[in-house]
């Protein structure tokens, strides 16, 4: 969700009109892979965060061999089909575009939340 919140963010410090737009957001729907997923994000921020070259060679090699996982992130969220968008200075951000993501970002605190009383 903070991704979605931080192109908000961008989105509201921005003075344009957006014709058209869309969030992308890929996720990976097994349960059991996005837990290793994860597990294999944290693995690899932690060996840079470390800045370590022989614990990020480990961490790759732990990645191989677990189901031939990607690296990268376990979701992405991105803002596109903003082709007809144009610059307005003066004239504030887009308050329709601002409406349509605070739309999806209430849909994801109430699913959130839903997930988390089950």
């Amino acid at each position: 969700m903070t991704e979605v919140e931080a192109i908000r963010n961008a989105v509201s410090r921005t003075e344009m009109r957006i014709v058209a737009s869309s969030l992308l957001i890929i996720y990976e729907a097994d349960w059991d892979k996005l837990r290793k997923s994860i597990e294999l994000w944290k693995q690899e921020e932690q060996a840079f965060e470390d800045d370590d070259a022989s614990e990020r060679e480990d961490s790759d090699d732990t990645e191989e061999s677990d189901d031939n996982l990607k690296k990268g992130p376990p979701y992405l969220v991105k803002l596109i089909d903003f082709g007809h968008t144009r610059l307005t200075p003066g004239e504030g951000p887009d308050d329709r575009a601002l409406l349509g993501i605070d739309t999806t970002l209430k849909l994801l605190r109430e699913r959130l939340a839903h997930i988390s009383s089950n």
